[in-house]
C-alpha cells in the first residue's frame, strides 16, 4: 500500500460524493487569512462554540473524566478575544466525514502563529463505534452519540 497526500482535484471529488468528506465545503481559497479548499489540503475556519476555563480555578484536568463544571460553554457570535496566555477549547464550522482510507493531519495556521496562537488538535481519525471521543458533556461512544452533537475533536 503506498500513500501520499490528497490534492485539490482529489479532495474536491472526496467532497462533491455523498456524504461529503467536509461540510460545508469551499472549493478555493477565500478570505483573509484565507479558508477553503488549496493545492494540497483545506483551511478549516473557526467555529462559533467554545469551552473557556473558569477563571481562578487550579485542577488537574483527568482526560478520562473531564471536569466539565471547570468550564462555561460560550457561543459567540462575531469576534472572539482571546486573553493573553490562556485557552479554549474549540469546534471547527466544517464537519467531517473522513473515509476510512484517508487520514488527515491538522496544523495551525502561521498566520496566526506569527501571533502567538497555537493551535493543538487530535488526530482526525476514528476506529469504530466503540472509539471514545470528548464532546462538551465528556468521554463518549461514537455508538452512543446522537446527530448534531457538539464534539471537541474530528471524526470521519
Amino acid at each position: 500500500m503506498s500513500w501520499s497526500i490528497l490534492c485539490d482535484r482529489e479532495i474536491k471529488e472526496l467532497c462533491e460524493r455523498t456524504p461529503p468528506m467536509i461540510e460545508p465545503f469551499v472549493p478555493r481559497q477565500e478570505g483573509k487569512p484565507s479558508y477553503g479548499l488549496s493545492s494540497f489540503g483545506y483551511d478549516i475556519r473557526l467555529g462559533n462554540k467554545f469551552l473557556v476555563p473558569l477563571g481562578g480555578v487550579n485542577a488537574v484536568l483527568d482526560p478520562l473524566d473531564f471536569p466539565r463544571e471547570l468550564f462555561r460553554e460560550m457561543e459567540v457570535e462575531g469576534v472572539f478575544e482571546l486573553a493573553p496566555h490562556s485557552q479554549v477549547l474549540a469546534e471547527s464550522m466544517e464537519w467531517f466525514n473522513i473515509p476510512e482510507d484517508v487520514i488527515g493531519i491538522c496544523t495551525g495556521k502561521s498566520s496566526y502563529a506569527r501571533c502567538g496562537l497555537l493551535v493543538n488538535v487530535t488526530p482526525l481519525e476514528c476506529f469504530d463505534d466503540r472509539t471514545e471521543i470528548l464532546t462538551l458533556e465528556g468521554w463518549k461512544k461514537f455508538e452512543d452519540l446522537a446527530e448534531g452533537e457538539i464534539v471537541a475533536t474530528l471524526n470521519r
